[in-house]
């Protein structure tokens, strides 16, 4: 289990090193400054999982990456860039609430992922090589610690009044949506690459970047479910907006998975059913009346 720095990648340990500074420098300029950076890091290593997959997991895995660890790697990045949509719209929000759990949700998703991460590494076989040490988890951790650190830093806690509205109803709909699908990729990822594809066996690639989806997607799923306490309509309908973009990116990589590769294409009907299910409901969300819209002032 011991680290051998001797067999990291040069480059990836100044890769580590830009990592370290842009952490002191976001978490030293205050928490506006760090919701950027997170918000910057979010939508860069999201847009590169998603555009060139074979670069970022392929000198972190002993094995060729193939058409299975490519999308579902495209899948993460999804929720990344879905994640970074909500974000830019919700980080300068004069709402305490928001900017607070926008911290809870990536502490929980990042604080998933790192378990996984750390099983996958060491009790998982050796599918991983020692840079996904420094690559995955350290830059995992400093995602996660920035949030840490404002969180515990904020004295409001969060949550206004809720009254019952299609808007708050839809939110929280989505939560639990979004976990359910979050928790059952991330505890049966062998169910749903059997259902996806025609692979005989799973190796840990396969299984974790399935898993990190997961995580991904219960960290998203706390900020829906804490939504409905936000105070501004335009915050929440950004979560809507970022689901929609996650959505349409994910089904995009699927069809073409589908198309490219051999081992994709079963079952695609069950995907795009439940698929389809978040996404009508994120859409008729978004398009609900807020709440306080029936009031009008004199």
């Amino acid at each position: 289990m011991a680290v051998d720095i001797a067999s990291i990648d040069t480059p990836v340990l100044v890769g580590v090193s830009l990592l370290v500074l842009a952490f002191l420098i976001g978490c030293s300029r205050g928490r506006d400054t760090w919701l950027f950076v997170d918000f910057l890091a979010t939508a860069a290593f999201g847009l590169a999982w998603y555009f060139v997959p074979d670069v970022i997991l392929g000198f972190q895995i002993n094995v060729t990456p193939d058409g299975t660890h490519l999308t579902y790697s495209r899948a993460f990045a999804a929720c990344m860039i879905g994640d970074a949509v909500t974000r830019y719209f919700c980080r300068s929000s004069k709402d305490a609430s928001t900017l607070v759990y926008l911290l809870f949700s990536r502490i929980v998703g990042c604080t998933i992922l790192i378990v996984s991460m750390v099983y996958i590494q060491y009790f998982g076989g050796n599918t991983w090589t020692q840079n996904h040490i420094f690559f995955g988890m350290v830059g995992n951790m400093l995602w996660m610690m920035g949030s840490v650190i404002y969180y515990y830093q904020s004295r409001y806690s969060g949550g206004h009044a809720q009254l019952e509205s299609r808007l708050n109803m839809h939110l929280r709909f989505d939560g639990f949506l979004v976990l359910v699908i979050g928790l059952t990729i991330f505890g049966f990822p062998d169910l749903f690459l059997k259902i996806q594809t025609t692979l005989e066996s799973y190796d840990g690639a396969h299984l974790h970047m399935a898993r990190s989806t997961g995580a991904l997607l219960i960290g998203s799923s706390i900020l829906s479910f804490m939504a409905p306490g936000f105070l501004f309509d335009w915050d929440k309908r950004a979560i809507f907006v970022g689901r929609i973009v996650k959505l349409f990116l994910t089904v995009l990589a699927v069809l073409y998975a589908a198309a490219k590769y051999d081992a994709w294409g079963g079952n695609l009907h069950l995907y795009f059913l439940m698929e389809s299910i978040v996404a009508l409901n994120a859409l008729l969300g978004y398009y609900a009346p807020h709440e306080t819209e029936r009031y009008k002032s004199n």
